[in-house]
């Protein structure tokens, strides 16, 4: 039945109502879900332990990330008419298709293993927050059991508060009276609420209740320039752990996640706390014009999503970008104007803030940065007078002071370059490496390669 409301003001000024009905959208999922069974319209067939599954690209792209990569990006698997899954079982497979068609599921001890499997490598984001929901009320229904009260401490230990969002935690945690009566888990709940409240400082309070349990690392990549387009805006992925029979380079697949806030190029990048960081690049306006900026944002891998934090002091761009302890150091490059500038400035997560540091002795750009043994390595790059350089530099940031107070001088040098260069690629091997005599080829002339 359509759904009776009285009347705006402008639905009588114009004549138009807009109507919807409460029924259509389970009554569309409804046939859907008959048409899957009895195998109509379906155009594609996932096979799991040698079981099939007949599904619609379109519903599997609309409820899950991995199908909507796997269906949309020019992939092998778009234009196929079967799919081997090799990640869950057929079980795992067969539930999660149900909760897809149906948005409900029926979960106990006996399937709990493999729907949540599959939820996690199929990216169903919502299943696994029921299972999640599942396996808490499972834990609270053991302790309460017999009385198993001596044992709460050590289980709530093994629950990852952190990952909770704010009103899971209100209602699952603080309102059940055996975890009220506990101040273990008093305790951590109150450190997962502070920890939420902390938006910005959540790189440099990691633990391992904030963490997800991620199987293996993964590759980035982050914005960029195209030759049919502006800037870019897309973050893809590549773990190799997924892609188990990519026994070549050419058939691996990059998937896609949340795209950045605002497209650009020669940006920089880096990792606090398994948060991604983009600082500065160039972004193009409207009139087709290129400049420097100095906004900055990052990327929480756990949720796929992206916030704004505070801009730098300068526009930046061809620069060096270092995450050391608890700071972000960015350092020099080129600003608006085009110039290239000798300053150092960090990011504090805690506050929030950009703050300037000891500047370098001459203005850099286009070089080469690299965090190791808890010191940012300089090397290369090209000055305000167009002079190539060949020193290496290092940067400590326990005697880093702010500019305005007097302080010891904080970069020293090492060895120069057997060349000066301009754009140099810098990265830490082990020592053995470094001898091979491949490695020669790195003598010659670079343009403004990025650092591994």
């Amino acid at each position: 039945m359509p759904s009776e409301r009285c009347l705006s003001i402008q639905e009588m000024l114009t004549g138009q109502r807009l109507c919807h009905s409460e029924s259509h959208n389970d009554s569309v999922l409804a046939a859907l879900n008959q048409q899957r069974s009895d195998g109509i319209l379906c155009d594609i067939t996932l096979i799991a332990e040698e079981q099939k599954f007949h599904a619609h690209k379109a519903v599997l792209a609309a409820c899950s990330d991995y199908f909507r990569a796997m269906f949309s990006l020019c992939m092998v698997e778009s234009g196929a008419d079967e799919v081997n899954l090799h990640g869950v079982t057929s079980l795992g497979l067969k539930q999660a298709l149900e909760f897809a068609y149906t948005g409900q599921i029926l979960l106990e001890p006996g399937v709990i293993q493999d729907v949540l499997a599959a939820g996690s490598h199929l990216q169903l984001l919502e299943l696994l927050n029921l299972c999640s929901h599942y396996l808490i009320q499972l834990a609270v229904r053991w302790l309460e059991h017999n009385c198993h009260y001596q044992y709460m401490d050590e289980l709530l230990q093994y629950i990852r508060f952190g990952l909770m969002d704010v009103d899971t935690l209100h209602t699952v945690a603080l309102s059940h009276p055996l975890v009220q009566a506990s101040e273990t888990a008093t305790a951590l709940v109150n450190e997962a609420l502070e920890y939420h409240q902390s938006i910005y400082a959540q790189p440099v309070w990691q633990t391992r209740r904030t963490k997800p349990r991620f199987q293996s690392d993964t590759l980035y990549i982050i914005g960029g320039k195209k030759r049919e387009v502006c800037k870019v805006k897309e973050l893809r992925y590549f773990n190799p752990v997924d892609q188990e029979n990519a026994l070549i380079a050419a058939i691996a697949n990059w998937s896609e996640l949340a795209p950045m806030p605002m497209g650009r190029s020669h940006h920089c990048v880096a990792v606090m706390g398994d948060f991604l960081f983009v600082a500065g690049g160039e972004v193009e306006h409207a009139s087709g014009r290129t400049c420097a900026v100095r906004t900055a944002c990052r990327y929480d891998p756990r949720s796929n999503s992206w916030a704004e934090i505070a801009p730098m002091k300068n526009c930046r761009e061809h620069f060096v970008l270092g995450a050391m302890d608890e700071y972000l150091y960015a350092v020099g490059g080129r600003n608006e104007l085009r110039q290239v500038l000798p300053t150092v400035e960090r990011y504090c997560p805690k506050k929030n803030k950009w703050t300037f540091v000891q500047s370098f002795d001459r203005s850099l750009s286009c070089h080469a940065g690299y965090v190791a043994d808890g010191l940012l390595w300089i090397s290369g790059g090209v000055t305000n007078t167009a002079q190539y350089q060949n020193r290496l530099m290092v940067y400590e940031p326990n005697q880093v002071v702010d500019v305005s107070r007097e302080g010891k001088e904080e970069v020293f040098y090492g060895p120069t370059l057997p060349f000066a260069s301009n754009g140099i690629a810098a990265c830490f091997l082990p020592a053995p490496y470094f001898t091979c005599p491949n490695l020669q080829t790195l003598q010659v002339p670079h343009h403004r390669i990025g650092t591994i």
